[in-house]
C-alpha cells in the first residue's frame, strides 16, 4: 500500500472514531425518522471520498452534522444537503459548513405541515399565469415542451 493511500486509511479510520464518540450527542439532534448510525455512515461516506473535506477540523464538521440532524436531512443524499470545506484564510484553516439543498428546503417545508411546496419546469409555451396578495394563486398548464433549452424564465 502507498503511503498516500495509508494515510488516507488512517485519516478516514480516525474520523469515524471521532464520529462513533459523537453519535451519542448526535441522537439527540436527530428526528425519529432518522438514526445515528445512518448519520454516521452518510458522513463517512461524505468524508472518505472529499479530500477536502479531509482538510476540515474534525469540530467543524461535527458542528455541521448538527445542522443536518437537528433539520432532519442527509448529506449528500438526493441533494437534501451537502457537508461544504471553506478555506478560512484569517485563521489558514479550513473548516466544513451544511448547506441544505433546494430538496431539503422543500422536505423541510413539507415535515412542518405549514405550507406544500411543489417544484416543476415551466417552458415556453405553456399557459402559466400566478397572483401574490390577498388570494395567491398558481395556474399551470403543461405544453408539449419539454426541451431544457426551451425553459421560461
Amino acid at each position: 500500500m502507498n503511503t498516500a493511500v495509508s494515510t488516507e486509511v488512517n485519516q478516514v479510520a480516525a474520523f469515524s472514531r471521532f464520529l462513533d464518540k459523537f453519535k451519542p450527542q448526535m441522537a439527540l439532534a436527530l428526528p425519529k425518522h432518522l438514526t445515528a448510525d445512518r448519520m454516521t455512515r452518510l458522513v463517512l461516506s461524505q468524508f472518505s471520498g472529499n479530500t477536502k473535506l479531509q482538510e476540515c477540523t474534525p469540530h467543524s464538521i461535527a458542528s455541521s452534522v448538527m445542522t443536518a440532524s437537528a433539520l432532519g436531512l442527509e448529506p449528500g443524499i438526493n441533494g437534501q444537503g451537502f457537508l461544504v470545506p471553506y478555506n478560512d484564510w484569517r485563521k489558514k484553516i479550513v473548516t466544513c459548513q451544511f448547506i441544505p439543498g433546494w430538496k431539503g428546503l422543500v422536505d423541510i417545508a413539507n415535515r412542518s405541515g405549514r405550507c406544500t411546496v411543489w417544484t416543476g419546469a415551466v417552458f415556453h409555451g405553456d399557459e402559466f399565469e400566478y397572483a401574490l396578495g390577498d388570494r395567491p394563486f398558481v395556474n399551470h398548464k403543461p405544453g408539449d415542451e419539454d426541451d431544457p433549452s426551451r425553459l421560461a424564465y
